[in-house]
């Protein structure tokens, strides 16, 4: 599974603060901020998960592509891709 095949959601974000920026709580690193320069306020993120299996199942990777932009909304929408039809 690549982010051509992913789990995706949307949520709302009251940003208080003019700064959004997460961590990499195993390797400590920290990621760029995504306020729009340092602008507080609300925000809608659009979060996309992917799994890469290395050596088959047993082991692998997730990357995640997060995206925020100013917008209103609290709600919560999750998509996934249908499975498919044998």
């Amino acid at each position: 599974m690549g982010f051509s095949d992913p789990v995706r959601s949307r949520f709302g974000y009251a940003n208080q603060s003019g700064e959004m920026s997460f961590m990499d709580g195993l390797g400590g690193t920290e990621l760029p901020d995504l306020s729009l320069n340092g602008r507080k306020g609300h925000y809608r993120i659009r979060l996309h998960l992917a799994w890469f299996p290395w050596k088959g199942e047993e082991y692998g990777t997730q990357r995640l592509l997060i995206m925020a932009y100013p917008g209103l909304g609290d709600k919560v929408v999750t998509y996934r891709r249908p499975p498919k039809r044998r």
